[in-house]
């Protein structure tokens, strides 16, 4: 199953989703079915109401050009998910640095507890896995694919995503 990025913002771009807020308010760093992804101004943006894959990621950033360089240089100069997220949400009127957390769905990260050390594997499920958010407010959400061989599994099958409206 192919990897991606999803970040959410309020339409006026000054709220974003946060990783520290979501495992504060849920109070886990496992993000799954019935988890509420968080901003940075602690307001609950989306809701996991369907998940076939059981978990996912928060704990890094979307790779930008120089963390590929960094911990895959054979990847060269495929396209990276912050560059894509940023040319998406630069035409709302965002800036790109801001980007400093999303939600990896379908993402395999996982912390060694002894050390501590991030490991990143090969995501937990097969296609077709299947994703469903419930926005809590209004939202505007940039989705990136994975083009990195490994270990998000890029040019795998299409993704089934959708984002609901909430009530």
């Amino acid at each position: 199953m192919q990897g991606c990025d999803l970040v959410a913002f309020s339409p006026d771009g000054r709220e974003r989703l946060s990783s520290s807020h979501t495992f504060a308010f849920e109070e886990t760093t496992k993000v799954g079915l019935f988890s509420r992804l968080w901003s940075h101004c602690a307001n609950a943006r989306l809701t996991i109401v369907h998940d076939t894959v059981g978990e996912h990621d928060l704990h890094l950033p979307p790779c930008s050009s120089r963390s590929i360089a960094h911990f895959t240089p054979e990847d060269g100069a495929n396209p990276v998910c912050k560059d894509a997220l940023g040319e998406a949400i630069r035409s709302h009127g965002i800036t790109p640095d801001v980007i400093d957390t999303s939600f990896s769905v379908f993402t395999n990260i996982r912390l060694d507890p002894m050390s501590g050390t991030v490991v990143v594997g090969s995501p937990h499920s097969i296609a077709p896995g299947t994703v469903k958010l419930r926005a809590e407010q209004d939202l505007l959400i940039g989705l990136s694919t994975c083009s990195s061989a490994m270990p998000c599994e890029a040019n795998q099958p299409s993704i089934q995503f959708a984002v609901e409206p909430g009530a």
